[in-house]
């Protein structure tokens, strides 16, 4: 027991030092959010002290009214003997280093002082069970009653609002905001990828069963943003994408990668594992807005997400981190996509609900804004894939299209009804199946490969094989009585005939 007591008690207590140099860099770059940071953490939320010392200085100096800069922040912490301490002038540059003047300083100063009432529960806990330890007696002496209180109010502090409401600037009349949809629709909502990803901050899953193609089909889409090319037949607009490749080893992505067009600055990997818990969500802002990116593109969800779930079927979880991705995503203006594996009951039709495709969590599906469903088209080893979406902004039936693995490229076969019946109609005229004799459907479906060795050819099979030999110039149509019933049969028309 003694040395499970010394072990927890090692265990560092709850921080996150990137998000406290980022609350004080937010302040340093834009004294305009100091006020907003002062009513959300004090001094004693820092955990570490040369941060306190910082955001000791930043207050004294906006206090009395005098500029927030390098210069001044020196002076200050140096009047007060502090300035080595925190690190000298190079840690306030590290402090200041790539912190935009727009960020979201309220987010992480919301972290800090989640992290600091964490801290301070653990430290009331800790105290509650040495003074036990150390006097067993203790607990008929109060010591409940007096944990109780102190955990009250740290509960309280945990869960306390601002008494002021919300913000009156926040808050827009209803009119307003019916005026400003009717605008949006006049003018369009702005697209990246025409009808496909909206141009907004908004985060989509790229589904699909594994091996199926996500990451190559994933790569070409971001080529073709990057450079302003048409893509599956969509207009684009010209965007800098940044690929968080988390999951594949740097071989393989550069492998997938190879048939990429694209110039120098356009497109950015990044090749090494990312977890997008706090952290790393920081990282990829910063990234975004240093970097001028209009797309993220991110794979895969089980990849960047591991040890954030409990389980995949933790709809709790799962909700809990696609909305902490979702606002990283509103907070960068442009959209995430981020690729992730599809169920082993995955829907093929063509109207399959693409928000129903995902693995694991219903929930996470539904919490993100849109889902882009990618399935096979003409079996697994085949090189065509259907494509369907649905969410915010996105409304798009099946699509199918063809992928050629010398060339890279991808060509759109049209809508999925067309591009089945051609592609049937491609399959009976190569297979031989109809000739100038009459055949049945049942005997054109069993050379195509359709009917099995004592099976019945299903009625959607039959309809498919219907549908790709009606209204066709060079097919003829004839009823025949067949074992003893009329059966319509189909023969290639030729010269003469």
């Amino acid at each position: 027991m003694a040395a499970s007591s010394a072990s927890m008690s090692d265990r560092p207590l709850p921080h996150d030092l990137d998000a406290e140099r980022a609350v004080l860099g937010a302040m340093i770059v834009n004294p305009a959010h100091v006020a907003e940071v002062q009513a959300l953490v004090s001094p004693s939320h820092f955990y570490r002290q040369a941060h306190q010392d910082i955001f000791d200085a930043i207050c004294e100096l906006a206090e009395h009214g005098t500029a927030i800069d390098s210069v001044t922040l020196n002076d200050c912490l140096s009047r007060h003997g502090k300035l080595d301490a925190v690190g000298g002038p190079a840690y306030l540059y590290q402090v200041v280093d790539g912190v935009p003047r727009s960020i979201n300083a309220a987010y992480y100063a919301e972290l800090v002082r989640r992290d600091a009432l964490a801290r301070e529960a653990v430290q009331l806990l800790r105290r509650s069970a040495d003074q036990i330890c150390t006097n067993p007696a203790v607990i008929g002496n109060g010591l409940p009653a007096a944990f109780q209180q102190a955990w009250d109010q740290v509960i309280t502090a945990a869960t306390a609002t601002a008494e002021a409401g919300l913000a009156e600037a926040d808050l827009t009349d209803a009119v307003d905001v019916a005026a400003e949809g009717r605008a949006l629709e006049e003018a369009g909502v702005p697209q990246l990828l025409h009808g496909i990803i909206p141009f907004l901050g908004v985060l989509g899953f790229l589904v699909a069963y594994a091996k199926v193609g996500k990451t190559t089909f994933g790569q070409a889409m971001a080529a073709a943003i990057a450079m302003g090319r048409v893509f599956l037949g969509h207009l684009t607009t010209t965007a800098r994408v940044l690929v968080l490749a988390a999951e594949d080893p740097p071989e393989y992505t550069a492998f997938v990668s190879r048939h990429l067009d694209v110039a120098p600055g356009r497109m950015t990997f990044y090749r090494k594992p990312i977890i997008l818990d706090n952290h790393g969500l920081a990282q990829v802002i910063a990234t975004v807005r240093q970097g001028g990116y209009g797309l993220v593109l991110i794979s895969s969800w089980q990849a960047v997400v591991r040890g954030l779930i409990g389980d995949e079927n933790d709809n709790a979880g799962a909700v809990r981190v696609v909305e902490d991705v979702k606002a990283a995503a509103r907070l960068t203006g442009v959209p995430w996509l981020v690729d992730a594996h599809a169920g082993k009951g995955e829907d093929h039709d063509d109207d399959a609900d693409p928000s129903r495709a995902m693995r694991g969590a219903s929930a996470a599906a539904g919490a993100a804004d849109f889902t882009l469903h990618l399935r096979y088209a003409n079996g697994a080893f085949g090189t065509q894939r259907k494509l369907s979406g649905k969410g915010r902004f996105v409304n798009f039936p099946c699509m199918t299209f063809d992928y050629d693995p010398i060339t890279g490229a991808f060509t759109v076969l049209g809508d999925s009804k067309g591009a089945t019946k051609e592609t049937t109609w491609r399959l009976i005229i190569e297979m031989g199946a109809l000739s100038t004799d009459a055949r049945s459907i049942a005997e054109i479906g069993r050379r195509i490969g359709f009917q099995k060795e004592g099976k019945r050819l299903s009625g959607t099979q039959r309809k498919q094989i219907a549908d790709a030999l009606h209204g066709r110039s060079d097919v003829g149509r004839v009823e025949e009585t067949r074992q003893g019933r009329k059966t319509m049969c189909y023969r290639l028309l030729g010269t003469g005939l």
